[in-house]
């Protein structure tokens, strides 16, 4: 008789199941629902858990979960580590999973960049009366800066390159690939450099409120913020004043703090925001670029072999 499978209780959606099986058939998963689970099947060994969006989930603490001895491994489904319990990290292990949404957010980054420059859609004219010249502005030639140099980060600066862009980057040196034609400098140096500027940082205590008035203060006037990382790395308040005052020209805004934002909030009405519900990463090719990083690891965690994208408790991702 063989082995018996190595049980997973899973928050993905079926069609990530199927893949993750197809690739891995020594594994069985069990779905779950969403959400910080009391009771996981008692067989399990692995849980993989989407981030909690129902609250603050810091909040909930581990009094009511009965599987907190069993689960050895838990895979989170996103890059950023918040969104769990702080608990959920005093598992054995724990792996994030970063690269997947790298591409199609860099992708996000650049058209948010080209319909800036661009103005689009304000060009677009339905009349004739419409019709006259508008001045646009270039972007090839242009410079980018990057706050974060991660898997998003880094394709970011390809893609950015790839039009002509000047890229510039704050980051942890003690990460991230060196590249020729990348210059590093302090977040500072960067956004009073930047026309454009994306923040792609991971959130954690030390980045909260990262983009506050102090650096918004020194960006380069009518720059354009992006925010493709999370809502807390960025001071809202201090945008709004930087916004008003002409220091920025716009901010494109994919993520906010909190989320959703309340009925009512001032950043859905502001002229110069343009904001999207945290959708940059949705595209169809992401399921099985996550079913593929899933089934990665696996293969490493049943040969005994290191894990990719263990989270580091000290650094916070």
């Amino acid at each position: 008789m063989g082995c018996e499978p190595m049980i997973i209780a899973s928050q993905l959606p079926a069609a990530i199941h199927d893949e993750v099986t197809r690739q891995v058939p020594e594994v069985r998963l069990i779905a779950v629902p969403a959400g910080i689970p009391e009771h996981l099947p008692r067989e399990a060994t692995a849980f993989f858990a989407v981030p909690y969006r129902g609250g603050p989930c810091c909040e909930q603490d581990s009094l009511s979960a009965t599987w907190i001895g069993h689960i050895n491994w838990i895979q989170l489904c996103s890059a950023g580590v918040d969104g769990y319990p702080p608990w959920y990290f005093n598992a054995p292990l724990v792996t994030s999973t970063r690269g997947p949404a790298a591409q199609p957010v860099a992708e996000y980054v650049l058209a948010a960049t080209f319909a800036h420059a661009k103005r689009i859609p304000d060009i677009w004219i339905r009349d004739r009366a419409d019709w006259a010249s508008k001045p646009l502005a270039s972007v090839h030639g242009s410079t980018m800066g990057i706050v974060g140099y991660g898997a998003i980060g880094q394709a970011v600066a390809v893609l950015a390159q790839a039009v002509g862009m000047t890229v510039i980057v704050a980051r942890n040196r003690a990460t991230g690939p060196e590249m020729p034609t990348v210059q590093f400098a302090t977040l500072e140096e960067v956004v009073a450099a930047s026309d454009h500027f994306v923040i792609a940082a991971a959130a954690t205590p030390a980045t909260h409120h990262l983009i506050g008035r102090d650096v918004l203060r020194r960006a380069k006037r009518g720059a354009h913020l992006i925010n493709v990382a999370r809502g807390s790395l960025v001071d809202q308040d201090a945008l709004r004043e930087a916004l008003d005052d002409g220091s920025l020209a716009v901010a494109t805004l994919d993520v906010a703090d909190p989320e959703p934002l309340p009925a009512g909030h001032w950043i859905y009405a502001h002229p110069r925001i343009r904001l999207s519900p945290h959708l940059s990463s949705h595209v169809p090719q992401l399921y099985p670029e996550l079913a593929r990083a899933f089934a990665a690891n696996l293969r490493r965690y049943l040969e005994g072999a290191p894990l990719n994208n263990v989270v580091d408790n000290i650094r916070g991702y």
